[in-house]
């Protein structure tokens, strides 16, 4: 099951895939928010991914739907990407009678792997808690003086910032993408 880079990213050894993934995704949300449509973003230029998974990760961000009351939606948006290529085809379920559930476990060990680098590396999942961790407090971004607020933060502890969580979220999904044969290196 193995895919195949976009060309300009083929002949990069592991390291320096893993830099350029990160930049793609630090720097997506610089110009347009979203941080779990930012992580998918970045796998559309590097693996092409559907745009309409870049699409359906739009509001699982900030949180969901930006109120920080939820999971990171760098975790999201790794999850999903990593979903296009684990996760359990419609094949595979059923409204009418009772299905293996394996194909489904199998994705959730693989997006498993993703949690537990956010726990490592963030002490957590959740927007808010990282957001404190980051920023000594977090930013309920619907208030426009707060979302203000979390721009000047952003600014202030660079690069160790929400863009930063969303650069990692999209270098370990690669590492991840590679670790398991999915993106073969020359």
């Amino acid at each position: 099951m193995a895919v195949e880079l976009a060309k300009e990213y083929r002949s990069l050894p592991r390291e320096q895939l893993l830099e350029k993934v990160y930049d793609l995704g630090f720097n997506y949300p610089r110009c347009s928010h979203s941080c779990s449509q930012c992580v998918v973003a970045a796998y559309h230029d590097i693996l092409g991914i559907d745009e309409v998974v870049v699409k359906a990760a739009t509001s699982s961000c900030g949180g969901q739907a930006i109120t920080i009351l939820g999971t990171c939606g760098a975790l999201i948006g790794g999850t999903m990407v990593l979903d296009c290529f684990f996760g359990r085809d419609l094949g595979q379920m059923s409204s009418v009678r009772v299905v293996d559930p394996t194909p489904m476990f199998d994705a959730v060990k693989v997006a498993g792997l993703l949690h537990s680098k956010f726990i490592e590396e963030f002490g957590d999942i959740h927007c808010a808690q990282i957001q404190q961790k980051l920023y000594g407090r977090f930013f309920y971004v619907l208030d426009p003086d707060e979302g203000e607020k979390l721009e000047e933060a952003k600014d202030r502890f660079f690069p160790k910032n929400c863009w930063h969580v969303i650069g990692s979220s999209a270098r370990w999904v690669m590492e991840i993408l590679i670790d398991k044969g999915v993106v073969v290196l020359d």
